[in-house]
């Protein structure tokens, strides 16, 4: 429909255009003044846009952390530090990303915990349309320079059971597209085979660098 007008308007500017020798030049001149003045009224739009939904999420910015802290209290059982949080709208357009810096996980061990993860950033993407319309879904896991210890114990217990039991939760917050991993140390010891691997993800590749049965 739009398109059908454009040209109903290109046909009446040539009709009326100008009689002589210069009509064609008259009539070209204002086609390429009206097809400026459109592209700029798109791409002001365009930026209006931008920045009303720029706002919207700096004014939702605390409410969109409390609402993920307070789903992932209820969803994880152990202890997680974290130096700084930020909401970032540039890093993916159409998705916002929940950015936790210096991210520090701990085992699931009760007694004595170590460390089960470090990682300089782990971002979580939500799609945007859907946090305007107060659905926060997680979309997509990023996680860049950490380091993963996996282990499982002596008596067959692993380290990594950091989720509550009661998981009937976890479908209505997780909806995962994509986990990219970048620059992360990932190692795996079972005590109970003395098995034991260590490999590097990279942009979505390993390289191993490690297995053998002697730890």
């Amino acid at each position: 429909m739009v398109c059908t007008n454009f040209w109903i308007i290109i046909c009446f500017i040539c009709v009326h255009c100008h009689a002589g020798a210069g009509c064609e030049v008259y009539c070209v001149m204002k086609i390429r003044k009206l097809i400026r003045k459109i592209v700029v009224s798109l791409v002001a739009l365009m930026v209006i846009a931008l920045i009303a939904v720029t706002s919207f999420i700096i004014s939702r910015r605390d409410h969109i952390v409390q609402y993920f802290l307070a789903e992932a209290n209820q969803q994880i059982a152990t202890p997680i530090e974290v130096a700084k949080i930020d909401v970032s709208l540039l890093r993916n357009f159409t998705h916002i990303s929940l950015v936790f810096h210096d991210v520090t996980v701990s085992e699931s061990y009760q007694a004595d915990p170590g460390v089960l993860e470090n990682a300089k950033t782990v971002s979580l993407s939500f799609n945007l349309f859907q946090v305007l319309n107060k659905n926060y879904q997680i979309n997509g896991i990023q996680i860049s320079d950490g380091e993963v210890s996996l282990k499982i114990n002596n008596a067959g217990v692993p380290n990594y059971r950091i989720m509550k039991p009661d998981s009937s939760a976890n479908a209505a917050l997780f909806h995962l597209k994509d986990i990219i991993a970048s620059n992360l140390s990932v190692s795996f010891v079972d005590e109970t085979s003395n098995y034991s691997l260590k490999f590097n993800l990279t942009n979505g590749q390993s390289d191993i660098i490690q297995r053998g049965q002697d730890i």
